[in-house]
């Protein structure tokens, strides 16, 4: 919340200092053209601070498996672990990797 309350501070800084102190104040259009500024100096400041634009999400798991001949050589324990492994994991994503992976 923080880096958001900078950049909203930093964005009306930037207005005031374009667009505060000067005296062609005429017609109904500064007042946007301010706001307008104001607005666009706060999303880069935001931008240039890595403001968050949303609530965090729980980061999903991958998996890593290696598929290779050497996994089920002598006995398929090894093999069959290591998918249970795989599977107990829940993940979003399973890399197959090793020579026998076509």
């Amino acid at each position: 919340m923080s880096p958001w309350l900078l950049a909203v501070g930093a964005g009306a800084a930037i207005a005031l200092l374009q667009y505060g102190w000067r005296r062609t104040h005429q017609g109904p259009f500064w007042l946007a053209a301010g706001v307008l500024r104001w607005v666009a100096g706060t999303f880069v400041i935001a931008l240039l601070l890595d403001a968050p634009s949303g609530p965090a999400l729980p980061v999903l798991s991958w998996v890593a498996l290696d598929a290779s001949q050497s996994m089920v050589r002598d006995d398929s324990l090894l093999w069959r672990s290591a998918l249970d492994s795989a599977r107990a994991a829940r993940p979003e994503s399973t890399f197959w990797f090793g020579d026998s992976t076509r």
